[in-house]
């Protein structure tokens, strides 16, 4: 048991460390004489960057281990405890705000998000509950086991211990106490190998072992024993408890919150670790090859769609930022001079930062909101680094495109001598269609033309798919109201009722956008058919238009959707909602929120409409969508188009404020405003 309590103490410090010289992949200020170092900049910025160092802090021992490191959210708060037994309490930059020496050695430590109150955990047994302004009064709490596992809730009001015994034969104890330190409930494990409490019910996961199988249980803040899951490994949790990830022999397993499964992933090689983005957008997966002992990490999105794999250095560790949007990966390199090299990819696996440092650390952390990684040295130092993105060369060409490299946002102008019409294809998964607004110059015949660019497909680097094959011929015609859409025979010798209905359903979608349309009829080499297919589709009937697929008496809204690296804009119709007003517009926000919770993990406080204008009220968990670079802007321009446009379509309203607590959010770089007004037509998804 000793064995283990020592590895949860060192199995996942970092094989990094700080001297007084740095590098860096690219620009770099001049070195004034032999005292000043050239410390590492972030290139692409103007006047050459800016330095990579935000701050510093070094501890007031000599050589000493970092065995603790916790941030806050913003980074702007953070608490250290060192191998010396001394705890530090810092500012923004490492400005030291307080220190405290203890009478036992560290095990764990953690901040409060917030930063209202820090928790020490000691090998002594001992629980510290320490207020930043209060050091001298910092409530004591003993127990009979070392401090092995501590967590705090998202809402700081929990306090997940766990207790691991020296004793081979004793079992571990996990326990929760409220702020005060009163102990709510205490559950007893054979093993007990990480615990976590999430989400805004403070639901509780563990990894447990019991007799040689590994067990993934969850419970409810009254201690209840909600289910288990048998013979499953490693352990990843969003920050809001719907979504686990483990592993179930080769296969990394997806469950929600109930313990149902929504899909899997096998793997080739052993998995030593899940991580998973704070906002469940993310995770990723670390695998070794037993036999070359190389590691990978494999990078997914939260549907289980694979999106990169990288081979990483030996004694790697790995971060993922809040969002998901930054992966930090970190390896020390003794073949040279000692140094550790820190790559941060953005989510689509590119490189975009390079920061070489010369000598060796043992813990970092990763502030959820803003750029700032926070890294231990074995020498005592903690540095204060900005991770921001703009420095490769890909970068930088993307940032030229703006944030239409991620979303593009709707559009109420048509430009001049052009024509724009919707065109409807797959995503990369072929599952959902995908409204896109096309623009060409004015054509002789607009629904021609609309048909003719939807045979033609979307554009290369779109992450949509053709839903009619390459090169086949539809004839259009319209009389009186009516079109006629003839199709040829090749198409109906296709087998699967799936690409069928593709076929039909982009058609119909496409052809139902212009007004004149009245009816439309199929025809397969000129001949009315009852059906289509060797599935046989029904096209006996003529069909009716129905703009983005409403039916009469449904409600259109429209959901953020993402495909591969790109998001969009999806209509969708849904009934049986009669009410009106503020009461409308409050359950439809609440419904795309829902529907969209795998990409905004976010909470409508209220919705009220005070002289025609719409208010959005959300709570502070609007702040996670403020991360200060263009990916985080792309997606707050997507929630604020799907919200809007739903609004525009149900009430009669098109001024549009949205509100955090009442007030006006912050405006980082990047982003449109929060106050807007839509107007018709608009359209959406524009091509570029």
């Amino acid at each position: 048991m000793r064995k283990k309590i020592l590895l949860r103490m060192i199995g996942i410090m970092l094989l990094l460390a700080f001297t007084p010289v740095f590098s860096s992949c690219g620009v770099q200020q001049p070195a004034k004489g032999d005292i000043s170092p050239i410390e590492p900049v972030v290139p692409g910025l103007e006047n050459g960057g800016v330095y990579a160092v935000k701050g510093r802090f070094s501890v007031r021992s000599g050589s000493v281990q970092i065995l603790a490191l916790s941030v806050t959210s913003d980074g702007t708060m953070a608490v250290v405890g060192t191998s010396s037994r001394s705890l530090y309490f810092l500012g923004e930059g490492g400005g030291l705000i307080w220190e405290k020496n203890l009478t036992s050695d560290f095990s764990q430590a953690v901040i409060d998000p917030e930063g209202r109150y820090l928790a020490i955990g000691t090998v002594g047994g001992k629980l510290l509950v320490v207020k930043p302004n209060e050091p001298q009064s910092a409530k004591e709490y003993y127990f009979d086991a070392p401090v092995g596992i501590l967590a705090v809730s998202p809402d700081g009001e929990r306090i997940l211990v766990g207790l691991t015994p020296e004793e081979q034969t004793a079992e571990d104890a996990l326990l929760l106490l409220d702020r005060q330190g009163n102990i709510l409930w205490q559950k007893n494990f054979a093993e007990l190998l990480d615990a976590r409490i999430v989400g805004d019910d403070n639901p509780i996961f563990v990894y447990r072992r019991k007799g040689g199988d590994s067990i993934i249980s969850a419970y409810s803040a009254e201690g209840e024993n909600l289910w288990d899951l048998q013979q499953h490994e490693q352990m990843a949790v969003d920050g809001s408890g719907k979504i686990l990830v483990c592993v179930q022999g080769n296969e990394v397993v997806r469950y929600n919150q109930n313990a149902t499964m929504l899909g899997s992933y096998a793997i080739a090689g052993t998995v030593s670790r899940v991580i998973m983005a704070e906002t469940g957008a993310f995770y990723g997966v670390l695998v070794t090859d037993e036999a070359t002992r190389n590691q990978d990490l494999l990078y997914f999105d939260a549907d289980g769609n694979k999106l990169w794999s990288k081979r990483l250095p030996n004694s790697s560790d790995v971060l993922l930022s809040a969002d998901g949007l930054r992966i930090v990966v970190a390896s020390w390199r003794q073949y040279r001079d000692d140094a550790t090299q820190i790559v941060i990819y953005n989510q689509w696996g590119q490189q975009i930062n390079l920061l070489d440092v010369a000598g060796r650390a043992q813990k970092m952390a990763l502030a959820d909101r803003g750029d700032t990684l926070v890294l231990g040295l074995e020498e005592g130092s903690i540095y204060y680094l900005n991770i921001a993105e703009e420095i490769s060369r890909q970068l930088n060409q993307s940032e030229q495109r703006g944030m239409t490299q991620y979303y593009t946002p709707v559009s109420f102008e048509i430009p001049a001598g052009e024509s724009m019409f919707t065109l409807f294809f797959y995503d990369s998964k072929a599952e959902r269609m995908i409204p896109v607004t096309r623009r060409i110059k004015r054509p002789q015949s607009v629904l021609r033309a609309s048909i003719e660019e939807l045979v033609r497909g979307p554009l290369q680097g779109s992450y949509l798919n053709r839903t009619i094959p390459k090169n086949v011929e539809i004839q259009v015609s319209q009389t009186n109201g009516i079109v006629q859409l003839n199709l040829p025979d090749s198409l109906a010798e296709m087998s699967g009722s799936a690409f069928l209905s593709g076929v039909l359903d982009s058609l119909l979608l496409t052809v139902s956008q212009f007004p004149t349309v009245r009816q439309i009829e199929f025809t397969v080499n000129g001949e009315r058919r009852a059906d289509f297919g060797q599935e046989g589709l029904n096209i006996g009937e003529a069909f009716t238009p129905m703009r983005f697929g409403k039916r009469p008496g449904e409600r259109l809204v429209f959901l953020p959707s993402r495909s591969e690296s790109r998001y969009y804009l999806r209509p969708e119709s849904i009934s049986g909602v009669t009410l009106h007003d503020e009461a409308l517009v409050e359950n439809l926000v609440r419904y795309i929120l829902a529907e969209s919770s795998q990409l905004f993990s976010l909470e409508l406080a209220a919705a009220r409409i005070e002289n025609e204008i719409v208010y959005l009220d959300f709570t502070d968990s609007f702040n996670k969508l403020l991360a200060n670079n263009m990916a985080a802007a792309a997606r707050a321009a997507l929630l604020r188009d799907a919200l809007a446009l739903t609004i525009l379509e149900n009430v009669p309203y098109a001024n549009i404020h949205f509100t955090v607590n009442g007030t006006p959010p912050l405006q980082p770089e990047y982003f449109l405003p929060w106050q807007l007004t839509v107007s018709r037509p608009y359209f959406l998804n524009l091509e570029e």
